[in-house]
């Protein structure tokens, strides 16, 4: 015979039924109540479960009046530093080519007057007298290489075009044509040329300067024929040589003493690494040995 049960335990299985309905009851006030509440997803309901209600979410975005005032300032501030600096970056950039190939149009078509010394008044003069006659003329030289100070006493100057200072052009040489823009570099060039003078083995004297004017070989090699006195005559030689130079050679006597000159054309732009600078403009290399 089965044992009865106690008083004891109906009364503890009493508590939990009630507990449970306790449970669902708050379940449902909670669904009918609480303003965050969703409805169950379906095939998930469960009296147990709360869904949270996204609806708070969804709801638009309206700033208030005193709000956006506040704002206005500063939204019209942001719109007019964004306009300057688009306005820079294209003049800086996008313009900054446009106006280098016009400054270096302007620097070309400047007159100047290259006054070439003439290698064969200076060949029989020692460094000094070389110097002391470029410095009558009047000209501001730029002494690259100073005198006794040359790898076998060699020096080098450069005569710098009108309006060029000493400090431009120090500074320019000091780090290298082939880093400075093509209109710094014509500003520099038209005008200007280089004698760089060396006795190791005899008297060797060499000028280089840009041709902006000639426009090819040729026409730049019977220029600076004509600046040494030296007619298209006298040409023993000429042509092409294997590292590109285009070349007229002879020797001309002065007061007796008979030189060896050369003269040689390359197109500037393979002369310097620096972009844009005219293609048809030529680098011309006078020399005269001993």
């Amino acid at each position: 015979m089965a044992d009865k049960p106690s008083h004891g335990h109906r009364k503890e299985a009493s508590g939990i039924e009630s507990l449970v309905s306790s449970i669902k009851a708050r379940s449902k006030w909670n669904e009918t109540h609480d303003p965050y509440a969703a409805e169950s997803v379906p095939g998930f309901e469960n009296d147990n479960i709360r869904y949270l209600d996204a609806r708070p979410l969804t709801r638009p975005f309206v700033v208030p009046d005193s709000v956006g005032r506040r704002m206005l300032p500063l939204l019209i501030a942001g719109i007019v530093i964004g306009a300057l600096l688009l306005f820079w970056y294209f003049n800086s950039v996008v313009n900054a080519s446009a106006r280098d190939a016009a400054q270096v149009q302007e620097n070309i078509a400047r007159e100047v007057s290259l006054d070439l010394p003439v290698l064969s008044t200076l060949m029989p003069l020692d460094d000094e007298d070389v110097m002391a006659t470029l410095q009558g003329t009047g000209d501001t030289l730029f002494e690259k290489t100073p005198i006794g100070q040359g790898p076998d006493g060699s020096f080098e100057v450069i005569r710098l075009p009108e309006g060029v200072s000493l400090a431009d052009a120090a500074a320019a040489y000091a780090a290298g044509l082939d880093r400075i823009s093509a209109a710094t570099a014509t500003r520099l060039l038209n005008g200007a040329w280089r004698l760089a003078v060396t006795r190791a083995s005899g008297t060797d004297m060499y000028v280089g300067y840009a041709d902006f004017k000639s426009h090819e070989a040729q026409a730049a090699i019977t220029q600076a024929l004509a600046s040494q006195g030296i007619a298209t005559s006298d040409v023993a030689d000429s042509g092409v040589d294997q590292l590109g130079n285009t070349y007229s050679t002879g020797t001309v006597t002065v007061d007796g003493q008979t030189y060896n000159w050369r003269v040689s054309v390359v197109p500037l732009d393979s002369m310097y690494e620096i972009r844009d600078l005219p293609s048809d403009a030529q680098y011309v290399g006078i020399r005269l040995t001993t």
